[in-house]
């Protein structure tokens, strides 16, 4: 259980980190947006789509890889908040900075 609970919260910060980058290259890249609305019927539900297979594959890929390994879990919880709060100020930052430019 506990390798599960360790390769989840690392699939955590990735997917978060994804869901955050992926989130300004849409505001910027007029055809990812178009492209993902036309595969998923809207930019909205493709990016939720990915970034749940993006948590997925992360954590089968990082199972094996963390079986067995001691990660103490305070360290794990303060690094998976950190990176999950980093990725709410990229979001945040890059709408700030889109509002002031406007």
């Amino acid at each position: 259980m506990e390798t599960l609970v360790t390769a989840s919260l690392i699939a955590l910060i990735i997917a978060s980190l994804f869901s955050a980058g992926l989130n300004i290259i849409k505001e910027t890249n007029t055809p990812i947006k178009d492209g993902l609305a036309l595969t998923f019927r809207h930019h909205w539900i493709g990016h939720g789509v990915i970034t749940i297979l993006i948590f997925a594959v992360s954590i089968g890929i990082l199972y094996p890889i963390v079986g067995g390994k001691k990660i103490p879990a305070e360290k794990l919880m303060l690094w998976s908040s950190a990176l999950v709060f980093i990725s709410v100020l990229m979001i945040l930052i890059f709408y700030v900075v889109e509002y002031l430019a406007a």
